[in-house]
């Protein structure tokens, strides 16, 4: 059912609303590779599982057994070879194993055949089996390498760098925040807003509360249309105090903002457990085959995983039109720069040149600061 629920929903819905409760009393036991992510009819049964305390299950609730690699004892290298810098770090990130050498180059040597689908194929952990690639992945692959890279990691927001945001509008718990930083040709993205059924004055008075000194505030073009209320989105952000909210201009091909995503997501790094929920959806966006005009081709499945990869995507588009080169280059109101005052202290007169006040006072990077004399 794992693979089924991905690969073809109608089917795993009958079988949801009809094999299983045809069981009854039974005893029904669903062995699987997991595919899909957080995500279809059997990912309802597994969080069920995982939420309902067990004093609190009876014979009828759903149990969750998880059976990792490294429990066969066939899953070793007699021969071991020496252990590269990835598969190093990737273990001592979880100090709880206690492996053995034959069995961390037997992973290795998984890991090289078969990619990312080692998550699939021979997950670790359970939460390797809901970050698991599908058929048709886009960003996948991509993902997998920054984690390899060590490009997905906690760390501390710099707080004198300016934040800007990419967003994805639809229903209020459908909207989609992502936040960024850029730094050096590098693109932090520090957090995501998922799942929130807010307001435009909830989500600005949410935002703002972040304590983040915001640059500019990147929104599709359908956030210009005109509401029943006479106003656009924009002007609603606007108005609730959001500060250098844009609108980019629409690209007609949906191919051509994603293949610049996946042009420069290289230069990306991840802030987790922040945006890890972004990654999932990042990970689970994959292609669907579309026939209906007659002609066969991929297509991006629109599914949930869809909203977060919009938003991202919008990034890109932003990229692609020169708009982020001017992100936050007019302050967010609330912000004014710190004025640094010198002068003379007795007869010594201060030759000191800006830079150097700065960089005594402030260090690098700098926030917005002048300095009069």
């Amino acid at each position: 059912m794992g693979t089924i629920s991905v690969t073809d929903i109608a089917r795993s819905e009958e079988i949801l609303t009809g094999a299983l409760p045809s069981v009854g009393d039974g005893i029904c036991i669903i062995e699987t590779t997991w595919r899909g992510g957080r995500h279809g009819h059997l990912w309802t049964l597994v969080k069920q599982a995982m939420e309902t305390p067990e004093e609190q299950k009876g014979p009828l609730d759903w149990r969750l057994a998880f059976y990792p690699w490294y429990g066969d004892p066939n899953c070793r290298d007699v021969m071991p070879r020496s252990l590269s810098i990835e598969t190093r770090r990737y273990f001592e990130s979880k100090p709880w194993l206690n492996l053995s050498h034959g069995q961390m180059s037997w992973y290795q040597r998984k890991r090289d055949e078969l990619g990312m689908f080692v998550l699939r194929e021979y997950p670790t952990t359970l939460e390797e089996c809901f970050s698991s690639p599908v058929e048709g992945a886009i960003y996948a692959e991509l993902i997998d390498k920054l984690r390899t890279e060590g490009a997905i990691r906690p760390w501390k927001v710099d707080r004198s760098a300016l934040v800007n945001t990419c967003w994805d509008l639809g229903s209020p718990i459908n909207t989609v925040v992502w936040y960024f930083q850029i730094a050096a040709g590098e693109i932090r993205v520090i957090d995501i807003d998922m799942d929130l059924d807010l307001t435009p004055v909830e989500r600005v008075s949410r935002m703002l509360a972040k304590g983040y000194l915001y640059g500019s505030h990147f929104l599709p073009h359908d956030a210009m249309a005109t509401q029943k209320s006479g106003r656009t989105f924009l002007m609603e952000l606007k108005e609730a105090g959001l500060a250098n909210v844009k609108a980019v201009p629409r690209t007609y091909d949906v191919w051509i903002g994603i293949n610049k995503l996946r042009g420069i997501l290289p230069r990306f790094s991840f802030r987790v457990p922040e945006c890890e929920r972004g990654l999932e959806a990042l990970c689970a966006y994959h292609t669907v085959r579309e026939t209906s005009t007659g002609i066969a081709r991929d297509e991006p499945c629109h599914d949930a995983s869809s909203h977060a990869c919009d938003a991202l995507r919008l990034l890109a588009e932003a990229e692609a039109v020169h708009m982020l080169s001017t992100a936050g280059s007019t302050p967010n109101i609330r912000r004014q720069p710190v004025t640094v005052l010198t002068g003379f202290r007795g007869n010594a007169r201060d030759d000191r040149t800006e830079s150097d006040i700065l960089d005594r006072f402030f260090g690098k990077p700098r926030p917005n600061v002048r300095v009069i004399r």
